[in-house]
């Protein structure tokens, strides 16, 4: 995720007030081992679990922030409401997904496989879930009974995907885990802030652990039993103690800026991959590159639109 988002927190939260600096960290972070995971980090070891456990997390956060838009969706029509989730969640990361994706058509050219969205799947699942979302609160205006339907969703979909036969079915993945974010939204935030912080310190360490833990080694029923601990206890710990928090800090919000560029770029990475280039250090640098250039792009036109509107606004007055 998402963020996951994943990536979609940054395009959510675009003013400084509602920015939280740590969620912004965590993003960053989980992104690095995602990269990491598919060998297009410039250090390789026998470190970190599976990529794919971080996606949870993302999909967790996403949920979490769709709480506000679902509420506000109650009193839209639903295409109004698909149009703004077009606006407010994918527009925003157009670039990165397209050259993502053409780069996932190119390689599948190259190939004689398929695959469109690539690394990029979690994409077409959140968007699809997303409208699920928006068409059920529609007709379950009441809280109490939306929450009680997507908290059996949530069930369903955790035995079916852990304990069933659907455990790669990224559909299944996003279905459990982004009901647990929206849950967790509907909560009230804890008002003390020293029980925050005492319940996140070990939320962090346990995420830095279970993650850092190269699972392959040990047999607990695959990859599940810890991947269940990270998505149903300690990843929604995690953002739902930290939320209750503010911490605001501009180097680890500009660093979560970069998460979903850092994803969508392995795309272009891998196709480069498939032709034959297998420098590693190249690869991240050029992903790297890519995301900090996308970035800076949207800042500038941020800024310039900002200027304009001032200037506008002033000839008007």
């Amino acid at each position: 995720m998402t963020d996951t988002e994943i990536a979609i927190y940054s395009q959510v939260s675009n003013t400084k007030k509602s920015r939280n600096g740590l969620i912004d960290l965590y993003r960053f972070l989980l992104s690095l081992v995602v990269v990491k995971s598919h060998s297009l980090f410039i250090l390789n070891g026998p470190y970190f679990g599976p990529g794919r456990a971080c996606v949870e997390f993302f999909f967790v956060l996403s949920g979490y922030l769709f709480w506000s838009f679902l509420n506000k969706s109650k009193d839209r029509s639903i295409k109004e409401s698909i149009i703004q989730l077009h606006k407010t969640r994918f527009i925003p990361l157009a670039i990165p997904l397209c050259i993502g994706v053409v780069s996932n058509l190119i390689e599948s050219i190259a190939t004689e496989k398929l695959n469109m969205w690539g690394y990029l799947w979690y994409i077409e699942v959140m968007f699809i879930e997303m409208i699920v979302l928006i068409l059920l609160r529609k007709f379950i205006k009441d809280d109490k009974k939306f929450i009680l339907t997507i908290t059996v969703i949530m069930l369903v979909t955790l035995i079916l995907k852990f304990f069933g036969p659907f455990y790669t079915w990224g559909f299944f993945r996003g279905a459990s885990s982004i009901p647990i974010g929206i849950i967790l939204a509907s909560l009230p935030k804890v008002k003390k802030k020293w029980i925050s912080i005492l319940c996140l310190i070990p939320a962090a360490i346990g995420c830095f652990t279970m993650v850092c833990f190269e699972w392959s080694n040990v047999d607990w029923f695959g990859y599940r039993i810890p991947e269940l601990i990270l998505d149903v206890v300690l990843y929604p710990a995690l953002i739902y103690f930290t939320f209750c928090l503010e911490f605001k800090s501009r180097l680890f919000s500009y660093l979560g800026s970069l998460s979903f560029g850092l994803y969508a770029f392995q795309c272009l990475a891998d196709m480069l991959r498939t032709f034959g280039v297998s420098n590693v250090r190249f690869l991240f640098g050029l992903i790297l590159f890519a995301t900090i250039i996308e970035d800076g792009g949207k800042r500038l036109y941020r800024y310039m639109r900002k200027k304009h509107l001032s200037t506008v606004q002033s000839t008007e007055s």
